[in-house]
């Protein structure tokens, strides 16, 4: 319907703009710290790089995920619906957003156990 043509017109430029808004660190823009201890409220340059790298690695399983489990999952636990909102702008039954949310759950930890158990290539 309507509600759904809308909410996937919005849906679609929202991710076009966090792309576009991705913060992309290199290492010539990181600070070197030559103190033990990271100034107050600053990651360290190996950790800022590891949280990096971590926040790619969920983008991309997220992006692996099937369209109507990664919409579900989206709505769900970046922008905070509920799921009588998701079924609303997605025109489904409740349950099937509760089912979807599910497998898409599982997928992910599936997706992210493989990155966090294979060995880095160091």
């Amino acid at each position: 319907g309507f509600y759904t043509w809308l909410f996937r017109i919005a849906h679609n430029a929202a991710i076009s703009r966090r792309r576009r808004r991705r913060p992309r660190i290199s290492l010539e823009e990181q600070q070197v710290n030559t103190g033990d201890e990271p100034a107050s409220g600053e990651l360290a340059p190996e950790n800022a790089a590891m949280r990096t790298e971590q926040v790619e690695q969920v983008r991309d399983a997220i992006d692996q995920l099937p369209d109507d489990q990664r919409d579900i999952l989206v709505l769900r636990e970046i922008e905070g619906f509920c799921y009588e909102e998701i079924a609303r702008v997605l025109d489904l039954a409740p349950g099937t957003v509760r089912s979807r949310l599910h497998r898409a759950r599982a997928r992910l930890r599936e997706l992210l156990g493989r990155v966090i158990t294979e060995p880095s290539m160091e």
